[in-house]
């Protein structure tokens, strides 16, 4: 019989191959991106974080690895990561909708090559993904042009909220 602890590896397994999949998808759709990831190429930062749960936090920690060809996001890691961000779900999650500079959140922690951490930051902040070309492939122009246009005033409310309430 499994155990609860399998089970949740598991899961983690499972939800790091389809953020995997859905982020080197979406970096086909922006090439700037792409590229700077691959620059950094080699290296690797490790994300400390948990998730809440009735049974307490649950730890959720994994490695992202740089390649030319994209992003690898693993629960293992050979080495010792070059920088590592630490931080709950929900902060990191807060983090990405404000933009605001890691360093500048106290209840994020960094330790390790801060220069990588800058620069994964920029390219982020970066990212111009065109959401509209996959969309159109699977509904048409018209159609993905409003998905997106909506998507885009969705988010918009979203960044405002958490702006002026978190």
């Amino acid at each position: 019989m499994r155990t609860e602890q399998q089970n949740f590896l598991g899961i983690k397994s499972l939800f790091l191959s389809a953020c995997e999949e859905a982020c080197n998808r979406a970096l086909n759709y922006d090439e700037a991106s792409r590229q700077g990831l691959a620059e950094l190429h080699g290296k690797s930062v490790a994300i400390e974080t948990y998730l809440p749960s009735p049974l307490g936090e649950l730890p959720f920690n994994f490695y992202l690895h740089f390649y030319d060809s994209g992003l690898i996001f693993s629960l293992l890691h050979e080495k010792e990561a070059d920088a590592t961000i630490s931080a709950s779900s929900f902060q990191l999650l807060i983090q990405m909708i404000k933009q605001q500079e890691l360093e500048q959140n106290p209840n994020v922690y960094l330790s390790g090559d801060r220069e990588l951490i800058i620069e994964l930051e920029n390219i982020l902040k970066d990212l111009d993904i065109d959401w509209e070309e996959p969309l159109s492939q699977l509904t048409g122009d018209i159609i993905a042009h409003e998905i997106a246009k909506t998507g885009k005033k969705i988010f918009s409310w979203i960044k405002k909220a958490v702006n002026n309430n978190l």
